[in-house]
C-alpha cells in the first residue's frame, strides 16, 4: 500500500514538472515582431519586422498591428519575402492592416512578412508597444493546386512587440 501511495505521488511530482518545464508545449507563435534594439530615442526611426513562422498551408492572413500615435508615427511599410502572396498594407493612424492571400496553400518556416518603420516623435517618454492580432487567419489543404478546402479559421493569435523611449 504504502509503495502505491509512493509511486502515485512520484508520478503526480514528474507530471507536474513536467507541465512547468520543457515538457509543457506553448502556443505556437505564428507571427512574431522584432526590432533591432530594445530602446530609442525621440526621433529616431524604428525598424520592426514582421515574420511568419512555423506554419503549413497557409491560405490567407489579415493581420492588424495598433501602436500608439503620440508615440511613434509610422513612416514607410514594405512587403517582405513572401512573393508567392498578394500582400497589402494599410496604413491608419494608429494602425497598419497587413492582409496577405494566395489562389494555393503555402507552408512558411521564418518568412519576413513586412517590414514596418516608424519614428519615435519628439516629446515622447516610456514605453513604446506594437500589439498584432491576427483578425483572420486561414490554413487548410490544397489537394488540387488552384482551389482551397478544409479551412480552419484561427482566431486570436496575437503577439506584441515592448520597447523604451530612451532619454
Amino acid at each position: 500500500m504504502k509503495k502505491n501511495v509512493f509511486v502515485s505521488a512520484l508520478a503526480l511530482l514528474l507530471a507536474a514538472a513536467c507541465l512547468l518545464s520543457s515538457c509543457a508545449k506553448t502556443a505556437p507563435k505564428y507571427f512574431t515582431m522584432t526590432a533591432p534594439k530594445d530602446a530609442y530615442a525621440p526621433g529616431e526611426e524604428i525598424e520592426v519586422t514582421v515574420t511568419l513562422n512555423n506554419v503549413e498551408n497557409v491560405a490567407l492572413f489579415d493581420l492588424k498591428i495598433s501602436f500608439d500615435a503620440d508615440v511613434l508615427t509610422l513612416t514607410d511599410a514594405v512587403q517582405g519575402s513572401i512573393s508567392d502572396f498578394i500582400l497589402m498594407t494599410n496604413p491608419k493612424e494608429n494602425y497598419v492592416l497587413i492582409n496577405g492571400f494566395c489562389a494555393t496553400t503555402f507552408d512558411f518556416t521564418s518568412e519576413t512578412v513586412a517590414t514596418l518603420y516608424f519614428t519615435v516623435n519628439e516629446g515622447a517618454a516610456g514605453k513604446i508597444k506594437l500589439q498584432a492580432v491576427a483578425t483572420s487567419f486561414q490554413i487548410g489543404t490544397d489537394d488540387r493546386g488552384d482551389e482551397t478546402e478544409e479551412l480552419t479559421e484561427k482566431k486570436n493569435i496575437s503577439t506584441s512587440l515592448s520597447l523604451n523611449v530612451a532619454g
